[in-house]
């Protein structure tokens, strides 16, 4: 189940600052949107620093399963985040990407992903490790301002 999450400018008003302003303005807010993107993608591909000890497991069939599946495969014990070979390098695998003409997707294909960084999903080892939800991500850019500065930044360079 990997995850993604789309940026959405108000459909409509795309649409509508095409037809009003031309296509230099419509490219100047998806130049916008994508450095939008990348903010959000900063915030999760953070690395949360060492992993919370002792594992705090969702239940004993969990513990159970992990400890049987790591012995049944040959490998250690512990895990070790990026060079494991379980490991889909999570923190360094969300990427941005246009979809269509006024979305933008910040996705990952990290199939352990939600377990790690969704609000819905995510599991309490992940979050006491300090691994940040996508939801989480989303409120630090929008509550940044950051979004109106790409817009203004890209506006302004449209202008020069």
């Amino acid at each position: 189940m990997p995850a993604s999450i789309t940026f959405r400018d108000m459909d409509g008003l795309a649409d509508d600052l095409r037809k009003l302003a031309g296509p230099q303005l419509y490219r100047a807010m998806q130049n916008a949107m994508m450095s939008v993107g990348d903010e959000l993608q900063y915030y999760l591909n953070r690395d949360p620093g060492r992993s919370h000890s002792p594992v705090i497991w969702a239940s004993e069939k969990q513990r159970a399963w992990y400890f049987a599946s790591r012995r049944k495969e040959g490998l250690p014990l512990r895990y070790k985040r990026l060079k494991d070979p379980w490991s889909q390098k999570l923190e360094q695998s969300w990427v941005v990407v246009r979809s269509g003409n006024s979305k933008v997707i910040v996705g990952t294909r990290a199939l352990y992903s939600p377990y790690v960084q969704s609000k819905q999903y995510q599991q309490a080892q992940h979050a006491a490790t300090g691994w940040i939800t996508a939801e989480e991500a989303l409120d630090k850019v929008d509550k940044s301002g950051i979004v109106g500065r790409h817009v203004r930044a890209e506006i302004a360079s449209m202008l020069a």
